[in-house]
């Protein structure tokens, strides 16, 4: 509506600009051309002209055209203004709701559980991570003990593990050595036990770790999806303050209120005011809406790429680092897993010109 409307005005002045200058050429008083004799007299012009009425006529043509570019400025200004507006309204929404300490806790519990699936996924068997977890803390700590009965309290455990979950699939290469710890000939005394156990920990203990270091992100996307849909869609905490941001961001792109340029500073603003780690929510939040629907007009990852919204997005913090302090489960680069899996997901165009992906993407 807005370009129309400074359409039609444009088209308008042109008409009544070229109006007066036809009325000023081939009409009294100011003319270059005689009506009667249909030539132009150019050095010779007499009575025609007329100095006052000819700066009435300049003086009229003036005024028309500043009245319509007042008129276009008084509109211009009150469309920013119905922007401005409305756009505060949800602004104030937005900041409430992110100073919120329910929020704010949320946000911390969602962002650990984001980092987990990533780690879970990256795992060569994602289902079972937990229980190799288990697996690798108990067969260290076995191997640490002295003491006969805790050993053998030990793989007896381990046992109860493995019989009762059966995750240990009979046709992977963990199957041997776990089978002769956890259950092969149990009943033997305390001695023979304990060296299964030392004997068969470092051959599982290496296959484990080699498991937790090798990189299948790439294969597990799909399911990656599936989960940050469950547990982010679900939240009630966080779930009002996504909408609010999209609502904002959607109407900043929407509008035809203001100028392109304009567009980009109030992007520029919001991006501003959102710290990192909901920056980082909001990253793998967008990868359940990468596509429009019926609901939505927009696509939420289109407007998070006009926004380039995830400039400012740290990936260096210390918390995607330090999530996972068990001393008996092996380090990885959980900061480049994490910034890996984001790449995948995201149009690089909406990490703009991120310092901390610039060697990346």
């Amino acid at each position: 509506m807005y370009r129309k409307v400074i359409c039609l005005s444009t088209i308008l002045l042109i008409l009544l600009v070229m109006f007066l200058i036809l009325l000023i050429f081939f009409n009294f008083p100011f003319s270059f051309c005689n009506p009667v004799e249909s030539k132009c007299d150019w050095f010779n012009l007499g009575n025609k002209f007329n100095l006052i009425e000819s700066f009435n006529t300049i003086g009229t043509i003036i005024s028309a055209i500043g009245l319509v570019w007042f008129s276009y400025l008084t509109f211009k200004n009150q469309k920013s203004t119905e922007f401005e507006n409305l756009f505060q309204i949800l602004l104030n929404e937005h900041n409430k709701l992110m100073e919120n300490e329910s929020f704010k806790k949320g946000v911390e519990k969602l962002n650990e559980e984001i980092v987990n699936i990533i780690r879970k996924y990256n795992f060569k068997y994602p289902d079972d991570i937990l229980i190799y977890q288990e697996l690798l803390c108990k067969l260290h700590t076995t191997k640490r003990k002295n003491n006969i009965e805790e050993v053998i309290k030990l793989r007896n455990s381990l046992k109860s593990i493995y019989n009762e979950e059966n995750k240990i699939n009979t046709k992977h290469e963990l199957y041997n050595p776990t089978y002769q710890i956890f259950c092969k000939e149990s009943d033997q005394d305390y001695k023979t036990q304990r060296d299964i156990v030392i004997k068969y920990s470092d051959e599982v203990i290496n296959i484990i770790e080699r498991y937790f270091k090798e990189d299948h992100i790439d294969k597990n996307l799909s399911a990656i999806k599936t989960e940050l849909e469950q547990l982010i869609n679900g939240n009630k905490i966080v779930k009002p303050y996504l909408i609010i941001l999209f609502r904002i961001l959607k109407y900043i792109k929407n509008t035809e209120k203001i100028e392109d340029d304009d567009k980009n500073e109030y992007f520029g603003l919001v991006r501003g005011l959102i710290p990192s780690n909901v920056l980082f929510l909001i990253l793998f939040n967008s990868y359940g809406w990468s596509k429009s629907n019926e609901r939505n007009s927009i696509a939420y990852d289109e407007l998070l790429v006009r926004a380039k919204l995830f400039e400012h997005l740290d990936f260096n913090q210390d918390w995607i680092e330090n999530i996972y302090q068990n001393e008996h489960i092996p380090r990885i680069d959980m900061i480049s897993l994490v910034e890996k899996t984001a790449i995948e997901m995201m149009d690089k165009k909406a990490f703009g010109e991120n310092v901390y992906l610039s060697k990346k993407i």
